[in-house]
């Protein structure tokens, strides 16, 4: 992700949503800061390019990261709330709001590309470690 540039100005609201400002832009879509139209509290907004809608494969990709995404808990990941399709036809997955920096620009601000770092993370088999509790936990090594 990178931040978003060029001179066009975000929607004021998707899919019901009231959108504050842009966040990133991908080579899919663009991801934005929302308001929650039901709950009181921000959200990321992260909606696929018009451009891109009648692409079954990547319509199918971007409903599967959704529905991936929902499934996991880890404090590192961000929570997917929920996810649909615009009037405009746009889908889009709305996303836990999380203040700071994306891991791309964590990662080149300490010399690491986070592509290569996601994958020899993928690589690695997890090490298996206890708690106290003896409750066995997934652990990786983070070198970023």
């Amino acid at each position: 992700m990178t931040a978003p540039g060029g001179p066009s100005t975000p929607p004021t609201h998707i899919a019901g949503y009231r959108v504050e400002r842009a966040l990133a832009a991908t080579a899919m879509g663009t991801v934005y800061l929302v308001h929650s139209p039901t709950l009181p509290r921000r959200e990321a907004l992260k909606v696929l390019r018009a451009d891109l809608g009648n692409d079954e494969r990547l319509r199918g990709r971007f409903l599967h990261e959704a529905d991936i995404t929902a499934g996991l808990e880890h404090p590192n990941i961000v929570r997917v709330f929920s996810r649909g399709e615009a009037d405009t036809g746009q889908l889009w997955i709305a996303m836990e709001y999380v203040e700071g920096t994306n891991a791309e620009i964590g990662a080149a601000r300490r010399g690491h590309d986070a592509c290569a770092c996601a994958a020899h993370h993928h690589r690695r088999r997890p090490r298996r470690s206890t708690r106290r509790s003896d409750r066995p936990r997934i652990s990786l090594p983070c070198h970023i």
